[in-house]
């Protein structure tokens, strides 16, 4: 084993938590939101967008005379807007507004990081890069594999390699 794999495999272990407390947080704001609008859970399930709404609305009262366009379909635009009229959640707390909208600037800043860690990838494994057009699956059959030597030796033509495994590691 390299140096090198050691840094990819915690490197795709740091990238595999950061998105697993993401996912953490993201359900800890729909929960606390949706004590001021209940069903907006029902209409945005993507944890991303709902922050992005959210960000953009601030409290369900303002959501009528708001244009959300950029980020949602017209369709669930008008749902959200239908929803605002009816719904009868508690008031929204300031602080639950800028939380959610820290979770919009994670989600930007995490994206960020993993497309340095995949260029990095590309630059430094550029063999297997080619094998495996996906530099994220090849950071993880490394991480899988415990090395790139292991992962290199692989002939991808003959054998049938499981990518779900790759993805979710060993059962």
């Amino acid at each position: 084993m390299y140096k090198v794999d050691i840094v990819i495999i915690q490197a795709i272990g740091l990238l595999d938590d950061l998105d697993k407390e993401l996912n953490t947080y993201a359900m800890r704001v729909r929960e606390c939101y949706g004590w001021h609008f209940p069903d907006f859970a029902k209409i945005i399930q993507d944890n991303i967008l709902y922050a992005k709404a959210v960000k953009l609305m601030g409290s369900s009262d303002n959501a009528i005379k708001l244009d959300f366009s950029k980020i949602l379909l017209k369709e669930i635009e008008m749902e959200l807007k239908e929803a605002t009229m009816i719904s009868m959640g508690t008031e929204v707390d300031i602080v639950i507004i800028q939380a959610i909208g820290l979770l919009d600037d994670l989600d930007k800043e995490l994206n960020t990081y993993a497309m340095r860690v995949l260029e990095w990838y590309g630059w430094h494994f550029p063999k297997l890069a080619k094998i495996i057009q996906d530099n994220i699956l090849y950071a993880k059959a490394v991480k899988l594999m415990g090395s790139s030597d292991n992962a290199i030796k692989l002939d991808f033509s003959k054998v049938e390699f499981d990518f779900n495994q790759v993805l979710t590691g060993p059962k």
